[in-house]
């Protein structure tokens, strides 16, 4: 491995240039950038991610030392490093994409995307709400703007003779003091976003605003339950891997619960290179309409449950009477109008509008049946539990595409093709979190986290590629023998 990290680097896989301009013009000669970026790059595929672990390798570890030419770095230029190197990576995993599919080693035509969740590096009991960061952004307003000779500590209390003490929360110096005004005033910026899309939300769905509540030591982190079933601060992990290669084509950290919203984005970096997407698969949390149509556009053939997942299907099998669902109504499209199993007309009947989890609001049609037809039919028990009002359908302003996928996932070819998703993106996933240590992001806010996945995922990347051009070589080698035998 330490081999395969040291030559990808060198033989310029991916531009170094951007990576020392970063340390241009500032002072005394730095460290050699290329060798941090090795060593950073090595550790991670060690699943070893903080800064400290590697200064501690520097001093004791014989591969880092010959990977890094036994330089001697303190631990926090190595932190500083890993800050500068962030912004650069995104670029760079194009770059060793592109000489992938350059080499024809990658294609990409059938690919899988699935997420996971990670846990934030930040307390899960640590929490606050907008009145108690308010107030402790004040308290450390009263606590700067102090002169040396009159501080808190030194400051009579109103109601005490004893002098006030800062309370426990608070830093002891002026520069973490200054910090904590950063963080805090980013935590109240992200209240003030949350109270917003709260605004937004249904009366039933709405939060009260004492219970609307982030993490103070990483505001920008969510919370909700890790697959460990712990309630915790975290960041939702997205990933997109050629089906064939486990080559990762495109990656993403959002600060979200959901998969909802992250296929378009995942898929437009793909498309940033040279690689066509020609069938994409999903499981039931990522496809909405905008997503159906996204794809069509793009000639993605896509392979998704559509919202359902193995409850839905194992109470379906249990129930001995199904209820009569939509998918049970067949849409007459030269009359514009749904026949129920009985054969009877629902026409249109109104316009109506349904909130997402996000607050966004989508409208969509209600077709209705003659509330006679409800009342004499024998399937009434099965169908609807107001026949005085007749049975209602909606219709989807995206349900052409909803049925052509729902057609598709039914037919043999999507059945075989999908068993091989949980086979594939699953691995990726399973390698990241149990070999390189991808179950804790091991620095504060959204930007650290993707730096940290972005080294994970370019070094997996990197390593993929040495055995793939591997594997060509000993084909290459073994359709020679024959020949030279001959």
């Amino acid at each position: 491995m330490v081999r395969v990290i040291s030559q990808s680097v060198d033989d310029g896989i991916f531009e170094m240039k951007a990576l020392f301009d970063v340390y241009s013009g500032r002072g005394s000669a730095p460290h050699p950038p290329d060798l941090l970026l090795k060593l950073a790059l090595y550790e991670h595929c060690r699943g070893r991610t903080k800064p400290t672990q590697w200064h501690r390798d520097l001093e004791s570890d014989i591969k880092v030392q010959w990977l890094t030419f036994g330089m001697k770095v303190a631990q926090r230029t190595l932190y500083k490093f890993r800050d500068r190197v962030g912004p650069l990576l995104e670029k760079w995993h194009k770059q060793v994409l592109d000489c992938a599919v350059a080499e024809k080693l990658v294609d990409g035509r059938q690919a899988s995307i699935d997420g996971t969740t990670v846990a934030a590096n930040a307390s899960r009991r640590k929490l606050g709400n907008m009145q108690q960061v308010e107030e402790r952004l004040d308290q450390l307003e009263q606590a700067m703007s102090s002169s040396p000779e009159t501080t808190l500590q030194d400051t009579p209390c109103q109601d005490s003779v004893a002098p006030c003490r800062e309370p426990g929360w608070m830093a002891k110096t002026d520069t973490g003091k200054l910090e904590q005004q950063a963080r805090y005033s980013k935590a109240k910026a992200r209240l003030s976003e949350l109270h917003a899309e709260n605004e937004k939300r249904r009366s039933d769905k709405r939060k009260p605003e004492e219970k609307i509540v982030i993490s103070l030591t990483d505001p920008e982190s969510v919370f909700g339950l890790d697959k460990e079933k712990v309630y915790r601060p975290l960041y939702n992990v997205q990933t997109v891997s050629d089906l064939a290669t486990d080559f990762v084509l495109s990656y993403g950290v959002f600060a979200q619960h959901s998969d909802s919203g992250t296929l378009q984005p995942l898929m437009n970096q793909i498309h940033e290179s040279e690689i066509q997407v020609e069938d994409l698969l999903a499981d039931a949390g990522y496809p909405v309409g905008e997503d159906l149509e996204f794809c069509e556009t793009l000639n993605i053939t896509l392979y998704a449950p559509w919202q359902e997942n193995s409850l839905t299907a194992k109470k379906k099998e249990q129930s001995t009477e199904p209820r009569i669902e939509k998918d049970d109504f067949q849409w007459d499209d030269g009359r514009q109008v749904y026949v129920c199993p009985e054969g009877k007309d629902l026409s249109y009947s109104h316009n109506k509008h349904r909130q997402r989890a996000n607050g966004a609001t989508i409208a969509f049609d209600v077709y209705q049946a003659s509330p006679s037809d409800c009342t004499d039919c024998p399937l009434q028990a099965r169908c609807t539990t107001a026949p005085q009002t007749g049975r209602t359908v909606r219709r989807d302003p995206y349900q052409e595409e909803i049925d052509r996928l729902k057609t598709r996932m039914q037919t043999e070819e999507a059945k075989l093709l999908y068993k091989q998703r949980g086979q594939t993106i699953e691995r990726v996933f399973a390698d990241f979190k149990e070999h390189r240590n991808l179950r804790r992001f091991r620095g504060r806010g959204l930007s650290r986290a993707r730096t940290q996945m972005g080294l994970t995922v370019l070094g997996h990347n990197l390593r993929t590629l040495a055995q793939l051009r591997e594997k060509k070589k000993q084909e290459a080698d073994d359709a020679v023998i024959p020949k030279n035998a001959a």
